[in-house]
């Protein structure tokens, strides 16, 4: 599944990226560029944004600051359990951090990440692996250092000590300077690996958590089902909409289920799990599409064209079928 029908996320990690950019001399509308925010829609906490355009950030700080090295570990460490809101108070309000882990993986369009998360058990040990082969080449490592950067920062904050690992290994080439990655992993670190990922023993998991509250912890599960159900439900009709939107002359089902992953038979599966089908959010864009057009006085023939159809009498049938009226009829009405 690519980058687009990744979950929608709060906008409180658009502004930990900006503030990261402030720090090394840019300002908020360098960061934002060409992302469609502005610094005022950051300061609203209940706005979500989607991956793509904090993708966008990112891309901004990469292009912007390419003499600053490891900028996914110096953001990593700006994202406090606070940081993620409701999300991360469920984290720290967990009983053990087997709780945490656990509530983590049922909950993680609640977060920030950008990578998948995978968790599994190798030699009697919990795997914890990162992958980002989805994402555009030029934010993976990123988005690698910035995700695993993150969930050491936090797994220190609400168990208030760092656990030591079993394993410690990364995709990375050895650097030359590999102290700013021992300052956040230690230097237990194992380069050159064929994975990004954690190992730790199992009994780390009954360590009680100090800010446990069992209370706190049943509201924030029960607000995080919610916001995930949501977002996931977004992340999936969004993506489809985006890739019907971009080529409505000849879009069809295979071709975007190809674009995200996806069987046809399991997104049509996907999308009626939300409500949606492929043929409804079609129709919803060309209608769409139709009326802007029409709105320009753009000839019949071509709208009909551009949006797929065989003719100007085909389009003509569904543009009566959606509004009642003909295209006609509906420029006189103005």
């Amino acid at each position: 599944m690519g980058a687009a029908a990744l979950p929608r996320r709060g906008v409180n990690t658009a502004l930990v990226l900006t503030g990261v950019g402030s720090e090394h001399g840019l300002t908020p509308q360098a960061c934002l560029a060409g992302t469609g925010m502005t610094p005022e829609l950051l300061t609203d906490p209940m706005r979500e944004i989607e991956a793509e355009q904090e993708l966008g950030v990112i891309r901004n700080l990469l292009e912007a600051l390419p003499h600053v090295p490891h900028l996914g570990l110096i953001a990593g460490r700006r994202y406090h359990f606070t940081t993620f809101g409701v999300w991360g108070l469920g984290l720290a309000s967990s009983a053990t951090l087997g709780d945490a882990v656990d509530y983590a993986r049922r909950t993680l369009p609640g977060s920030f990440a950008l990578c998948h998360w995978d968790f599994g058990l190798e030699g009697g040990l919990l795997r914890w692996r990162l992958t980002a082969e989805h994402l555009p080449a030029w934010a993976r490592r990123f988005a690698l250092e910035r995700d695993a950067a993150s969930i050491r920062t936090v797994q220190h904050q609400i168990l208030g000590e760092s656990i030591p690992f079993e394993a410690l290994r990364t995709s990375f080439p050895q650097p030359e300077n590999a102290a700013p990655y021992e300052e956040v992993f230690g230097p237990s670190l194992e380069f050159d690996s064929a994975h990004d990922e954690v190992l730790i023993a199992p009994e780390h998991c009954d360590r009680p958590l100090p800010q446990a509250d069992p209370h706190t912890h049943r509201w924030c599960a029960q607000e995080a089902q919610r916001i995930t159900a949501r977002r996931s439900e977004a992340a999936v009709v969004t993506a489809v909409r985006r890739h019907i939107a971009h080529d409505l002359a000849s879009v069809d089902l295979e071709t975007v289920a190809r674009a995200v992953a996806l069987s046809p038979r399991t997104l049509r599966r996907r999308l009626n799990e939300h409500g949606a089908s492929f043929r409804d959010l079609l129709e919803e864009a060309r209608r769409s599409r139709a009326l802007e057009l029409l709105a320009r006085r753009t000839p019949v023939a071509d709208i009909a064209a551009r949006l797929g159809y065989a003719d100007s009498a085909a389009f003509n049938h569904a543009f009566k079928r959606w509004t009642g009226l003909s295209p006609r009829d509906m420029v006189r009405r103005g």
